[in-house]
């Protein structure tokens, strides 16, 4: 079973091989390099709405080190997911604590 995290209806989780086509879309729109995404798919996370990729974030890993590939977020979701939001802005301890959490999950 493939271990998932939600943020509300968003959940993360470890890209498998249908997800590639979505990423590399995205990626795209972002202006991001797509060469070699396939070949470092097992390094990928992807956020997901439903059946929707609508965020990434992937490594390159050699041996005992990583590169961060790419970080990438679907803008026709977050352009629809903030409006009406932009003028609340997070507060200080909010980022402190989305902060700390990305800290640990990736160490």
């Amino acid at each position: 079973m493939q271990r998932q995290s939600s943020i509300g209806r968003v959940f993360l989780r470890a890209a498998v091989a249908p997800d590639l086509p979505q990423i590399v879309e995205m990626l795209r729109g972002a202006g991001l390099i797509v060469a070699g995404v396939e070949d470092h798919l097992g390094a990928f996370l992807v956020a997901a709405d439903g059946e929707r990729v609508i965020g990434s974030a992937g490594l390159e890993v050699y041996g005992d080190v990583a590169l961060l590939r790419s970080v990438a977020v679907d803008g026709d979701w977050d352009s629809a997911r903030q409006s009406g939001r932009r003028s609340i802005p997070a507060s200080p301890r909010r980022k402190n604590s989305a902060t700390s959490a990305a800290r640990r999950r990736w160490s």
